[in-house]
């Protein structure tokens, strides 16, 4: 059994030997990056638009509140679960069983 699995072995040794090598990739030139504009707007940042200005507290309050947010947690007690509601008679009254809805008693 032994030798067995060395033949076999060592015919997938020689047949991977002659695999022939896959051809190399060709890369492409690289790509010169374009120059920036020229701002149209003047500002504390040049190049952002009215928008990106109008945005730019939302993104900072995010930023700084989620941090908070999270370290708050440690803080919060944890959610008690209700105590279950009790079955009355008028539940049981309302809400037919599946054998009584079907007929099978």
């Amino acid at each position: 059994m032994l030798r067995r699995r060395l033949q076999v072995l060592a015919a997938l040794a020689l047949a991977s030997g002659f695999v022939p090598v896959p051809p190399r990739t060709v890369r492409a030139p690289p790509q010169n990056m374009k120059k920036p504009g020229k701002p149209t707007e003047e500002g504390p940042l040049p190049g952002l638009s009215e928008e990106n200005y109008a945005v730019l507290p939302a993104i900072l309050g995010i930023g700084v509140i989620s941090p908070i947010l999270l370290v708050a947690q440690a803080f919060l007690p944890a959610p008690t679960a209700a105590p279950p509601k009790k079955k009355g008679a008028k539940a049981s009254a309302k809400a037919p069983t599946m054998s009584v809805a079907l007929n099978l008693t």
